[in-house]
C-alpha cells in the first residue's frame, strides 16, 4: 500500500461505462427510470424499519457516472429569524440557489441569489372556506371601484386602490394565530371589519350546517396589541440613549432605514448606538446597560419582541419614529419597513401649542410632567466663524462616554510603576490552583 497516495488516483482512473449487455446491476438502461432502478421505496422502508441514522451508499465504479452534479446542503441555525433567508450562510457555502422551506415573511432581501419557497401544503376544505368568505362578506360593504394607487399589506400589494378605500372594506385572514396574523390586525386597524378563517380549527354551525373551519370576527384583539405598543412608544419616548439594532442586514433597505434612524436620533439630541448581534435575545442586549431603548430593524414578522423579557422598551422603525415627533399616531401601523418609504415623514411636532419646543410635556408613564429629552443643541456638528475656521465640535456618543464613570481599560503611560514578569494563576475558572 502507498502511504503517500492522496486520493487523486482514484479520481483521474479512467472507467469503461457498461452497456446493456453486461450483468445485471452494472448499468441501467435509459428507459428504466431512476427510482424503479434504485428501488427507492424499498431503500426507504429498509430505512425506515430498521430506525437507521446513519446510512453508507455504496456504489461500483460503473454507476458513479449516475450521480448528481448539483451539491445539496441543509442550512440550519439561521443567523436571524428562521423566516429569512438566511444569504449570509448561502454565501459562506458559495450557493448558487436557496430552497427556504417552512413559514416565511417573504421579505425583499438585498441578495441576488435565486430563492425558491416551499411553504408545505395544507388541507383546507374549499367549499367551507368559499362559505365562511361569503358569510364574511355579506356583512361589509364592498370597496368602490375607482382607480387608485397600491397599497401593500404585509407583502400583499392590492392594485389600483387608495389606502383610505381599503378602510372601508373587511379583511379576512386564512390561517392560524401567530405574528402573521397579529401584524394584519395591526396593519389593518382601521378597516371596517376583520376576520380570521383558520381552517385545522373545528367550528360551530352556518346555516344548519356544520363547518370544519373557524371563522371568528377579530374585534379586540388587535387593539389590545396597539395599546401594548403605544405603552413601548411612551417609553422610548423618554430614553436619552437608543441602540439600534440590525437584526435582519439581508433585508432591503435595511442599511439606508438604519442610518436615517441613527441620524434623527442625533437630531433630536439623544445618544444613538448602531448594534450587530445577530439573533436578538436578553442575554445579548443586557450588556449594554446603558441603553435606554432599542430601536429592532428587522422582517415584519421578527419585529415585534417578547417586551416582558427586556428591561427596556423595544420599538420598531416606525415606533421610535412617532417617539421621536417625526410622526404621529394616526392610526396607521405597520412593522415592514418598506411602509416607511411609502408613507412619508410629517414635519417635527411641537412638543406644545405655541411650538416651544423645550416646554415640558406630560408623561403617560411616569404620569407627571417632564422636561425635553436630549440636548437639542448637540445636533450641530460645529460652527464656524467669518473665516471657516470649526471652533466647536460636539459628540453626542462622547459625551455620555465622559458621563460614565467607568470607561474602559485607560492606559496611563508614564504614571504606572513598572513591575517585573512574574508567575500568573494557572488552572481553569472554577479552580485557579488552589487561589
Amino acid at each position: 500500500m502507498d502511504f503517500a497516495d492522496d486520493g487523486t488516483r482514484v479520481l483521474q482512473r479512467e472507467i469503461d461505462i457498461a452497456d446493456g449487455s453486461s450483468g445485471p446491476g452494472e448499468a441501467r438502461d435509459p428507459s428504466v427510470p431512476l427510482e424503479i432502478f434504485y428501488e427507492l421505496e424499498r431503500t426507504a422502508a429498509f430505512v425506515r424499519e430498521g430506525g437507521f441514522l446513519r446510512v453508507a451508499l455504496q456504489f461500483p465504479d460503473s454507476l458513479l457516472h449516475e450521480s448528481a452534479e448539483p451539491l445539496l446542503f441543509v442550512s440550519g441555525d439561521t443567523s436571524y429569524g428562521a423566516c429569512c433567508v438566511d444569504e449570509i450562510s448561502a454565501q459562506h457555502l458559495g450557493a448558487d440557489a436557496i430552497v427556504h422551506y417552512g413559514r416565511a415573511c417573504l421579505t425583499p432581501t438585498a441578495a441576488r441569489i435565486p430563492v425558491l419557497f416551499v411553504f408545505g401544503a395544507q388541507p383546507i376544505d374549499v367549499a367551507d372556506a368559499a362559505a365562511a368568505i361569503g358569510g364574511a362578506a355579506a356583512r361589509s360593504p364592498l370597496a368602490a371601484g375607482h382607480a387608485g394607487n397600491d397599497v401593500v399589506i404585509v407583502g400583499l400589494t392590492v392594485q389600483g386602490i387608495t389606502e383610505a378605500m381599503l378602510q372601508q372594506c373587511s379583511v379576512l385572514y386564512i390561517g392560524g394565530e401567530g405574528r402573521r396574523l397579529s401584524n394584519v390586525l395591526m396593519r389593518c386597524a382601521g378597516y371596517i371589519g376583520r376576520w380570521s378563517y383558520d381552517p385545522r380549527q373545528p367550528g360551530g354551525s352556518l346555516d344548519g350546517k356544520q363547518r370544519t373551519g373557524r371563522l371568528r370576527e377579530e374585534v379586540a384583539g388587535a387593539n389590545r396589541d396597539l395599546m401594548r405598543r403605544y405603552h413601548q412608544i411612551q417609553r422610548a419616548k423618554e430614553a436619552s440613549v437608543i441602540g439600534i439594532v440590525g437584526a435582519g442586514m439581508g433585508v432591503a433597505g435595511s442599511s439606508d432605514i438604519m442610518c436615517s434612524l441613527r441620524a434623527a436620533v442625533e437630531d433630536a439630541g439623544r445618544k444613538a448606538y448602531a448594534f450587530a448581534v445577530g439573533r436578538v435575545n436578553a442575554a445579548k442586549l443586557g450588556n449594554f446597560a446603558g441603553v435606554e431603548a432599542f430601536c429592532l430593524v428587522a422582517c415584519a414578522e421578527s419585529s415585534l419582541l417578547d417586551t416582558h423579557e427586556f428591561p427596556v422598551p423595544i420599538v420598531t422603525p416606525l415606533e421610535l419614529q412617532i417617539a421621536l415627533g417625526l410622526r404621529e399616531w394616526d392610526g396607521f401601523y405597520s412593522t415592514d419597513i418598506s411602509d416607511l418609504a411609502r408613507n412619508p415623514l410629517t414635519p417635527r411636532l411641537s412638543a406644545s401649542s405655541d411650538g416651544d419646543p423645550d416646554a415640558p410635556f406630560f408623561s403617560l408613564v411616569s404620569g407627571g410632567y417632564r422636561g425635553v429629552v436630549g440636548d437639542r443643541e448637540m445636533n450641530n456638528s460645529g460652527q464656524q466663524d467669518a473665516q471657516g475656521v470649526l471652533s466647536k465640535f460636539v459628540s453626542p456618543a462622547a459625551e455620555f462616554l465622559m458621563s460614565r464613570e467607568y470607561r474602559g481599560l485607560e492606559r496611563k503611560a508614564g504614571e504606572s510603576k513598572v513591575h517585573a514578569a512574574v508567575d500568573g494563576a494557572v488552572g481553569i475558572a472554577s479552580d485557579y490552583g488552589g487561589v
